[in-house]
């Protein structure tokens, strides 16, 4: 993911192909109004950001999820 700055008149100019481009490749635009960043523009994750990141066995059905876990089995 890139991160470029742009003056806010170029973003006022270009507004609809910044957004095709943030939320084609995922790139952030900063906008700077006289050389300083005032907002940022990004796109919206399509997944959640921890989809994936948890595996789960191919047969929940084998594990017991009904009781409730109160963590008195951590040291």
């Amino acid at each position: 993911m890139a991160t470029r700055s742009l003056p806010i008149t170029e973003v006022k100019t270009g507004l609809l192909r910044l957004v095709t481009e943030v939320g084609d490749t995922g790139d952030e635009i900063v906008i700077t109004r006289r050389g300083r960043p005032v907002a940022k523009l990004v796109g919206i994750m399509a997944t959640h950001p921890l989809r994936g990141s948890m595996i789960l066995p191919d047969d929940m059905a084998a594990y017991d999820l009904s009781g409730e876990w109160d963590g008195s089995d951590l040291a």
